[in-house]
């Protein structure tokens, strides 16, 4: 049960910014410090006496030249980040702020920074070693000869990092990522162990309501699980996932009364957040695809071009999820249900993604056609009521 309680907060921790470049910089420490026993070791001093172009033996110029790598990186770090928050201000303001968490979020940036801070440790560590002594031998002179062979790695980094960021925020690359990690959590989400019910009721019903004002963003599948079977009770969620809910309001149901500590330890494996992401529902990233393609067709930026990769996105996506079955409901091993939720079905996922994209851009010429185009490749395979109501709007018939 402990390891459950303390499952969400590390996950917590592992999805945060600062985790890999913390643990980079963790290692470059434990790095550092071998590395400078091995410097002042027997094996090291003899191999520094061995190597006839080692030539660094003034403490004084060390400590300098330590220093001076110590200041370029730190201003290195400033200047890469702050640009990197210069381009995503942009690219939050031309298509919406909501795609900022997935972009500051991604993996190489926070190796960057980690790689960055590892070499500040190193460093800064190397320079608190060296001994103010005549013989050279008391400075660790393959350590800091190592950090410039590491300085110029960050150097080449930078290089490498600034091509990266700038391809990185394309709307074309944004997009694409976007639909891929919508993807990715939607096969998550529909393949496992649920099914799809409309009308199964609780025996008995309990309420059960929320702790505190925030949006209902799902539940762990094994974890809710195994909570229902420990405790014998099935569930039923009356709001769809995804849901902004008010303190106090009866938001789930039990099939037998759960005393204090059993709904505080439920309220544990739910995931009650004041933002709303992508890992926990898979609709949000229609949501965002949707709002880069309005944000796109505003008098403000008028670019159909984006607004139409936005839409191929999201048709893309429908197609994919033509695939997966509309699931709301949990089973045990048995096959018996255990948790009933609502989940938006394919229909409803239309409606509220491309409703809001016709309404901006059905006066657009480019916008008539591409719509046109996919509804029919889609509506071959899906009758929908909200493809066939755009399909029969008047601008539609007047060019048909």
């Amino acid at each position: 049960m402990f390891l459950k309680k303390i499952s969400k907060p590390f996950k917590r921790f592992v999805k945060s910014i600062a985790f890999i470049p913390a643990l980079i910089g963790l290692g470059f420490l434990i790095f550092a410090i071998a590395f400078v026993y091995f410097d002042y070791s027997k094996y090291g001093r003899n191999l520094i006496k061995d190597i006839s172009w080692l030539t660094l033996k003034d403490s004084s110029t060390a400590r300098s030249l330590v220093s001076s790598i110590v200041t370029g990186i730190i201003s290195l770090t400033v200047f890469s980040f702050s640009m990197v928050m210069i381009v995503l201000n942009q690219a939050a303001t031309n298509m919406t702020n909501r795609i900022l968490n997935q972009l500051i979020g991604q993996r190489f940036q926070q190796i960057v920074l980690g790689i960055y801070l590892g070499t500040i440790i190193y460093a800064l560590f190397v320079l608190s070693t060296i001994r103010s002594y005549e013989d050279y031998l008391n400075i660790p002179v393959l350590s800091i000869y190592f950090l410039i062979l590491l300085t110029i790695l960050d150097i080449f980094l930078f290089i490498y990092f600034l091509h990266y960021i700038t391809q990185n925020v394309k709307y074309n690359n944004v997009i694409f990522d976007l639909k891929a990690t919508t993807l990715k959590h939607l096969k998550q989400q529909c393949c496992s162990d649920i099914i799809a019910t409309s009308d199964f009721e609780l025996p008995e019903k309990h309420a059960i309501r929320m702790p505190r004002s925030a949006i209902f963003n799902g539940f762990s599948e094994s974890l809710i699980t195994d909570f229902c079977q420990e405790h014998n009770v099935q569930l039923q969620f009356k709001y769809f996932i995804g849901t902004y809910l008010l303190k106090d309001t009866e938001f789930a149901f039990s099939s037998k009364k759960l005393t204090d500590d059993q709904t505080e330890n439920l309220i544990k494996f739910l995931t009650i957040d004041n933002n709303a992401n992508i890992e926990s529902n898979f609709v949000y990233g229609f949501v965002q695809l949707k709002e880069i393609a309005c944000r796109a067709l505003s008098p403000g930026i008028n670019d159909p071009g984006t607004a139409v990769l936005a839409i191929r996105a999201l048709f893309d996506l429908y197609h994919e999820k033509l695939s997966y079955p509309d699931t709301n409901a949990v089973l045990d091993a048995r096959k018996n249900i255990l948790v009933i939720y609502e989940q938006f079905n394919l229909e409803q996922i239309i409606k509220l993604s491309l409703i809001n994209v016709w309404q901006y851009g059905k006066k657009d010429y480019t916008i008539q056609e591409e719509m046109k185009i996919l509804i029919a490749q889609l509506s071959s395979k899906l009758y929908s009521e909200t493809l066939q109501e755009i399909l029969k709007d008047e601008n539609i018939i007047n060019r048909s």
